[in-house]
């Protein structure tokens, strides 16, 4: 599941054969989790290398989608007669030849931009003969006016919280100094390799994108910077400066440049054939995501990381990076002696669930689709998306050039991070555990469905709607690639097991799947597809439509 949305939302604020349900929609074969096991091995091994899109682990990983495709006599559904479709990546960071007169300001060290849709923020910006003040602390109110920043280049201190410095409250800031050219925040010292690693690193973007995401923001430029060079600019640290005070000017210039990925990268498009000729040009699209996030390096013992994250970020990911407390760490060294295993070290982020698990699901429903006596009447378009982690840029691309006419997609299940939903991984966890996102935002016929296919076909599941809440602080409707096709009307339904603390970590490993669960949600997707594919009409839609050029909103 992508992880930019929910960085940039903080900122800115036992396997089991057989596994198929009675009574699904079309008869034929169960679905079978003992291959799912078998496949979800294979795509989330150490050979493929995190699958980060534009690179070879993540070719790798397409070749063998297309070639599994194939043997289950999938057709190819992408370009010119292929199960591909090349999605034109660039990678794009931030140069900067800023200096003062006291010597060059080092990106990454002193200075880190930050460029934000939400904030409406540019990407770019010659700092040369603007003003420089400094305008208070970032816990505000800031002493300094409206007026006095408007303008300007604006130095903030941190925000101090009640255990010292905070890292956060940039919405708020850029509410009350909008008319600033610049706001440059002391924060650089108190964020976590996280968000540095957000903020630094080279972010893949689609190269018909005119630049990075508010490179046109009329609202000021933003940047983290370090104390060292408030104290550089200013002649003194941030505690000992009034707001109001002038600095030196600044000179250069900050904005985006671009490089090719390292390798080309694609979506992956198949196709099993409706049965019924009168709707057969029309698709029930099921999705997931095929890319996950490369490497972490340095590499980290993976029985360390695990209880770790067992004890700190129990959400992995999601949750923030921090030293344990004395009572964490004591439970940490419990679960290690209890491990008892030799040292591991380990920098491949696999990705077994997130998102081999929903991955290696469409490849099953393919192969049980194709073998069923009697297939749905319409088609079932089954789509394996590149660089969703990048921001869903795979499935924007897809729904922005589609293989087959946007208006024959009837519906979208979108299945991401499928596999786990354990009692350990998610509060209210367990067996019939699932999280339903979306089912009723553009189609209440959809979400209806949805739950006449679990009761009257017995698969048990107990559906969790609570992230599916209109602003809820995950954000996950707008976090994985359902929403590439919600904005332009296309009912979806997003499905997942939930989060768990391997998420977006190197201990996503297959062994920690529960494949008899996989089997089971695997086998209900299935369900859900054929019975939407078997209407006498498509599924009605009766919510709002979404502006597709506007950010999303939940």
């Amino acid at each position: 599941m992508r992880l930019w949305t929910a960085f940039a939302s903080m900122i800115a604020v036992a396997a089991c054969s057989g596994a198929g349900q009675p009574g699904t929609a079309a008869a034929g074969p169960a679905v079978e989790s003992g291959r799912l096991e078998t496949l979800v091995h294979d795509f989330a091994a150490d050979s493929m290398m995190g699958r980060e899109a534009g690179t070879a682990g993540h070719d790798r990983a397409t070749r063998y989608l297309a070639d599994r495709a194939r043997a289950f006599g999938l057709e190819p559904a992408g370009v010119d007669g292929t199960y591909f479709q090349e999605v034109p990546l660039v990678l794009r960071d931030m140069f900067s030849s800023l200096n003062t007169t006291s010597g060059a300001i080092e990106v990454g060290y002193d200075f880190a931009p930050l460029v934000l849709e939400d904030l409406d923020s540019p990407s770019s910006l010659d700092f040369t003969g603007i003003p420089v003040v400094y305008g208070g602390d970032m816990a505000g109110p800031n002493e300094i006016s409206a007026e006095e920043a408007a303008g300007k280049i604006v130095v903030l201190g941190a925000a101090r919280g009640p255990e010292g410095r905070a890292f956060g409250l940039v919405g708020t800031t850029i509410q009350k100094l909008a008319g600033a050219e610049a706001i440059l925040m002391a924060s650089i010292d108190y964020a976590s390799s996280d968000i540095m690693d957000f903020l630094l690193e080279p972010q893949t973007v689609l190269d018909d994108q005119e630049s990075v995401e508010g490179a046109g923001g009329q609202g000021p430029f933003l940047a983290f910077v370090s104390e060292s060079l408030v104290e550089r600019l200013f002649g003194s640290g941030v505690d000992g400066l009034a707001p109001g005070t002038e600095g030196p000017e600044m000179r250069g210039e900050v904005g985006p440049r671009e490089r090719p990925v390292e390798v080309p990268t694609r979506n992956v498009i198949a196709r099993v054939p409706g049965s019924d000729p009168e709707v057969s040009d029309e698709h029930v699209v099921i999705s997931a995501h095929s890319d996950h996030t490369g490497l972490s390096l340095p590499p980290v013992d993976h029985d360390s990381l695990r209880a770790y994250l067992a004890v700190v970020r129990p959400g992995g990911a999601e949750d923030p990076e921090r030293d344990p407390t004395a009572a964490e760490q004591e439970r940490i060294s419990q679960i290690l002696a209890e491990t008892g295993t030799a040292a591991r070290l380990d920098s491949i982020n696999n990705g077994a669930d997130d998102d081999a698990s929903g991955s290696m699901a469409l490849l099953e429903i393919g192969r049980v689709l194709m073998a069923s006596p009697e297939r749905p009447r319409r088609s079932v378009l089954l789509v394996w998306h590149t660089a969703e982690e990048g921001g869903l840029l795979g499935a924007r691309y897809f729904t922005d050039n589609p293989t087959v006419p946007l208006e024959s997609m009837v519906a979208d299940i979108n299945i991401d991070m499928i596999g786990r939903g354990r009692a350990e991984d998610v509060e209210m966890g367990g067996p019939s555990y699932l999280q339903l996102i979306g089912s009723r935002r553009l189609s209440t016929e959809l979400g209806d469905l949805v739950e006449t296919v679990n009761r009257e076909e017995e698969h048990g599941f107990r559906f969790d709607y609570t992230f599916d809440a209109d602003g809820h602080p995950a954000n996950f409707y707008c976090r994985s690639d359902h929403y590439m096709y919600a904005r332009y009307g296309i009912p979806i339904v997003f499905m997942t097991t939930g989060g768990h603390r391997d998420y977006h970590m190197p201990t996503d490993e297959p062994q920690y799947i529960d494949y008899g669960k996989l089997g089971r949600v695997t086998a209900f997707v299935r369900s859900v597809a054929a019975r939407v594919a078997d209407l006498d009409h498509r599924v009605v839609v009766d919510g709002p439509v979404p502006d597709p050029d506007e950010p999303c909103q939940q």
